[in-house]
């Protein structure tokens, strides 16, 4: 990062200098945007990979020489390594995660009967990265918003047709929700009693509840 003046600048740094400000307002609008849209953080990825290149730039526009400049972004640099935590030194409720060889490890008990069971998926909590931890034969349904209409109604076929175990999954904080939309939209009923925890290294807290369908010998 140079410092140019703006008098006796040439085209081509008039042409770097106006990429820089592009790149500066692209950076200012997407993320007021962001904010305003949703705040999920994983939309957030490509402003993340330009925000050490754009504090760059607006350091590079203050009155810093370029051996101070410098010698700033190395000790930036070297501190937001040693904040990283990689081994969890400094674990915290709010810390990252210590680095293993899973990210994510749950543990989704013991199934009598994997191949004959399916995994209904009940709501809009991301809860797909629990799929790899069961048996590779448990089959897997999700509903959700997108799938209304034509999805609800061959997921509810498959349900219909399905003689084996029934399993539904969803978050712990949306519980009576999705029951009562299992009921209506699937025809199950599941007892709260019969559920239980997954274990898992996460945050988020998943219930797995065996589910029969309406009218049948259990339900």
């Amino acid at each position: 990062f140079r410092s140019r003046s703006p008098v006796d600048a040439s085209d081509d740094q008039l042409a770097d200098r106006a990429a820089e400000n592009f790149l500066l307002a692209f950076t200012l609008i997407g993320f007021c945007l962001w904010l305003s849209a949703f705040s999920i953080y994983r939309y957030l990825a490509p402003l993340e990979l330009l925000a050490p290149l754009v504090f760059g730039l607006v350091l590079a526009r203050m009155s810093f020489s370029p051996e101070a400049l410098t010698g700033l972004l190395a000790v930036l640099g070297v501190f937001s390594m040693l904040t990283i935590d990689m081994f969890g030194v400094f674990s915290t409720s709010t810390s990252r995660f210590a680095w293993d060889d899973k990210y994510v490890w749950v543990n989704t008990g013991k199934l009598e009967k994997p191949a004959e069971t399916i995994v209904l998926m009940m709501g809009l909590a991301p809860i797909s990265y629990v799929i790899p931890e069961f048996p590779p034969q448990v089959r897997f349904l999700r509903q959700g918003w997108w799938s209304r209409k034509w999805g609800w109604k061959h997921i509810r076929e498959i349900l219909e047709a399905h003689t084996g175990p029934i399993l539904l999954l969803f978050s712990s904080s949306e519980e009576k929700i999705e029951l009562a939309e299992a009921r209506e939209r699937f025809g199950l009923t599941a007892s709260p009693d019969a559920c239980r925890f997954l274990e898992t290294s996460a945050r988020s807290e998943f219930l797995l509840c065996p589910a029969v369908k309406v009218g049948g010998p259990d339900g």
